[in-house]
């Protein structure tokens, strides 16, 4: 270890291949190992087996080795033992970011609901709570917002359903637009469905009781 030009080449000598393991130990594993240049690691697996490790890079690069058309996913795996490995990872096959919870099925990671063309909610939507106030579901004119039915064999066999407000409240009301909210039916003829404007809300009507109304009045 006297040369000051060329390589360096550190190896156990029990044969022409090397055998046996090489440990370097500063202060009883209490001091510091410090490296002063590229390192290179070549071989199956390289463990780290501390408690904390710290990275100063910005980013950390995988897969630095492939070549044209990338075929592998590539991510960040999480042992847990005798429970199943999670994964966060980048799949080639369909290129979008996912995750899995449970091991097997992976989930996508969405970053702007637009590059979903298709994104399925599992639960509930909701526009505001108390904090951030009231949001909107908006869309970009001409379109309009649509509120599709589920569909059966072809034909749509679901509804839209809005949930009945107690009978002596009425729902916010914004200036500027029209507000459809339902009550309970209380007389013979309401439908129970109103729309509030500026003005005040008023009640739909269906067509036989608006003509019995014009009878009457």
């Amino acid at each position: 270890m006297d040369k000051v030009t060329g390589n360096y080449r550190l190896e156990t000598l029990d044969n022409a291949c090397g055998e046996g393991d090489i440990t370097i130990t500063a202060a009883c594993g209490q001091g510091k190992i410090t490296l002063n240049g590229d390192l290179y690691v070549i071989g199956s697996v390289a463990s780290i087996e501390s408690t904390v490790t710290k990275v100063n890079d910005n980013y950390i690069r995988v897969s630095t080795l492939v070549k044209g058309e990338p075929l592998l996913h590539a991510g960040l795996q999480v042992e847990r033992g005798d429970e199943a490995t999670l994964e966060i990872r980048w799949n080639e096959n369909i290129r979008r970011w996912e995750f899995t919870e449970n091991g097997i099925n992976f989930l996508p990671i969405l970053g702007r609901v637009i590059q979903d063309t298709q994104p399925v909610l599992g639960g509930d939507l909701r526009t505001g709570d108390a904090e951030l106030g009231c949001k909107m579901i908006k869309s970009d004119y001409p379109c309009n917002i649509v509120l599709s039915p589920g569909v059966d064999r072809s034909r749509p066999r679901g509804g839209v359903e809005i949930r009945e407000v107690y009978v002596t409240d009425e729902p916010n009301h914004n200036p500027g637009s029209a507000t459809v909210f339902a009550k309970p039916v209380q007389n013979c003829g309401d439908i129970g469905l109103f729309v509030k404007l500026s003005q005040g809300a008023q009640q739909l009507t269906a067509k036989r009781w608006a003509a019995v109304l014009s009878l009457v009045l």
